[in-house]
């Protein structure tokens, strides 16, 4: 496709862009109001919302939003936006402010139709492919997204601007080709920009597909050197496919330091009513190589509870944060790709990823967003769901990443890593990816790929079997840790340094690290025992037990003490092993 500047395009018409001063590299933070709406979708000669009466309800509550917070940045997904939402919006002129751009994935529209909204708004100044306006294209339909902003034109009177940006790559569709058949490609990409700044970030919106294109020869994904803003706007059941992420790792892999991603696409169980079959994803992700990236456990705690999940990805290097996938509005605070407009020797550096997240759900009583305390993260629904018997509560009272410690603790999955910083969260299994993006957090369960739920199940399933061996008969325990009988797995404390002791009593100051780690044998036991010996070598007591026809056996290096007339007594031994 061809790029094109917007602001060249104005230019053209006799009219001056503003500056957007999100995309002024500096410091200075911007907010994004993201739309992550759910329903069922017609296809039949657009692609469209099937509930025409609740869908314009909740885009037209969205945008009075957008209009009351002010976000740099409001963004609504792919084939989202019902058209009778924006003329109505053009009508009343509620656009955004100066400086401020919203981008409105719209619903599929048919060429004629187009041509007649825009006739019936003559003091909207439009910009878009008007190359497609033409007798055989008008069987088919457009993807559109509309990129709406405002400016001053030269007699200083507010005026709408609305750039209309057409989707350039049809899907894949074997099966129903409806894309295939129907879609009338647009052949011109529109980037912003502010044209004054040589050091200007650059803004350029992608439709779904657009990503399976040949963007690799695209004039804009060379420029790696640029600072770039790339929103992704989606309707994808599978969003986390290799062909639609590859292009961001293609600017990765060439060092593209200044590049952040923002992928917006429906809320899990959008649902297509030709075929019924319910999407498993939501997939709205943002991912950003901000060097300072906040990874504190306070901080992924506060972004947590508002539905932004973390992920240190490799293959390349990002940090990536999953939005929940169920359906709400988003407001994240960022700061900018670039701070090169920054004074000081820190410029670019006090990039620290987003914070100070806003969690809206919809109110159906009021029939707006309403601010939400807490997203639901999927964990007591799973645990519920496959029957574990541990205590809900355990877990419940932790930290997220104390959660994740203590599972991956429990179930020997610290074995792989030879580094006493096992608990660091850029080390933890269960927060790391790789160029696929799978999530595996414990304490998020939403992703459905088949790894991320093989993981958690196994997981989750030997927490609990070791639970139920610490709970047993006394005598069935080590004597290293008899005296922790009774004690089950406890709630780990970080502030203490132990977080590497899973069993622990507080009245004795004492505990002990264990692990289950299922079914392997004896050699593969003993050798992810010194492994885990090397990651936890400051502690004193460590059992791990695996499963074995015979049953469950536990594995420790520490030898029975010899009983003798007069100390068989239960507080001879723990005092021969207490430390």
């Amino acid at each position: 496709m061809e790029c094109v500047y917007v602001d060249e395009r104005l230019s053209q018409k006799g009219f001056t862009q503003p500056g957007f001063p999100f995309l002024k590299p500096n410091t200075a933070r911007y907010k994004t109001l993201i739309l992550q709406p759910q329903g069922p979708i017609e296809v039949s000669n657009v692609v469209r919302n099937l509930n025409r009466r609740l869908a314009p309800k909740k885009h037209e509550s969205f945008l009075e939003l957008a209009l009351q917070e002010n976000p740099d940045l409001a963004v609504i997904p792919e084939y989202s936006c019902p058209w009778e939402v924006v003329d109505r919006l053009l009508r009343r002129g509620n656009a955004p402010k100066q400086g401020t751009l919203w981008l409105m994935g719209c619903e599929g529209i048919r060429p004629d139709s187009l041509k007649s909204l825009i006739e019936s708004h003559p003091e909207i100044v439009w910009i878009y492919d008007e190359t497609l306006d033409t007798p055989e294209n008008q069987k088919g339909y457009l993807d559109p997204v509309c990129c709406v902003f405002s400016l001053k034109d030269k007699s200083g009177q507010m005026r709408i601007v609305v750039v209309v940006q057409f989707k350039g790559q049809e899907m894949a569709d074997k099966e129903y080709r409806f894309e295939p058949d129907n879609l009338i490609l647009g052949s011109t990409r529109f980037i912003f920009r502010n044209p004054k700044d040589q050091n200007t970030i650059k803004l350029v919106p992608l439709i779904c597909s657009d990503s399976l294109g040949d963007l690799k020869n695209e004039a804009w994904s060379t420029d790696y050197h640029t600072p770039w803003l790339v929103v992704h706007l989606q309707l994808c059941v599978a969003p986390t496919h290799t062909s639609f992420i590859s292009f961001r790792s293609h600017l990765y892999d060439h060092d593209a330091v200044h590049v952040e991603f923002l992928s917006v696409n429906w809320a899990r169980d959008f649902v297509f009513a030709h075929d019924k079959s319910r999407s498993p994803y939501g997939g709205s992700t943002i991912l950003t190589r901000a060097p300072s990236a906040d990874t504190s456990d306070l901080h992924i705690q506060a972004l947590h509870d508002k539905g932004l999940y973390y992920i240190r990805c490799y293959e390349p290097s990002a940090h990536m944060y999953s939005l929940n996938y169920n359906e709400h509005v988003f407001m994240v605070q960022q700061h900018k790709p670039s701070q090169k407009g920054s004074r000081g020797p820190a410029q670019g550096n006090g990039r620290t990823g987003p914070f100070r997240p806003v969690l809206y759900s919809w109110d159906r009583a009021t029939t707006t967003w309403t601010e939400a305390n807490k997203a639901d993260d999927g964990y007591v629904d799973m645990c519920l769901r496959d029957g574990h018997s541990f205590d809900l509560s355990l877990l419940e009272s932790m930290s997220v990443v104390d959660r994740e410690r203590l599972l991956l603790l429990s179930s020997g999955c610290l074995a792989a890593l030879t580094t006493t910083d096992w608990d660091k969260v850029e080390n933890l299994r269960s927060m790391r990816s790789d160029r696929r993006r799978i999530s595996f957090r414990l304490a998020v369960a939403q992703d459905p790929h088949e790894d991320s739920e093989v993981f958690r199940t196994d997981t989750y399933a030997r927490f609990d079997a070791l639970q139920t061996i610490l709970t047993g008969p006394v005598e069935d325990l080590p004597i290293c840790i008899r005296d922790l009988a009774g004690k089950g797995l406890r709630r780990m404390s970080s502030a203490q340094r132990k977080i590497r002791q899973n069993v622990y009593d507080p009245v004795r100051e004492t505990g002990a690290t264990v692990a289950f780690i299922g079914h392997k044998s004896d050699t593969q036991a003993q050798r992810h025992f010194a492994l885990a010996k090397k990651a936890i070598d400051d502690e004193k007591r460590l059992v791990i037990w695996h499963a074995t026809p015979e049953g469950n056996l536990p594995i420790t290096d520490h030898v029975e003490p010899i009983i003798t007339d007069g100390s068989e007594d239960r507080d001879a031994i723990n005092r021969e092993h207490d430390f």
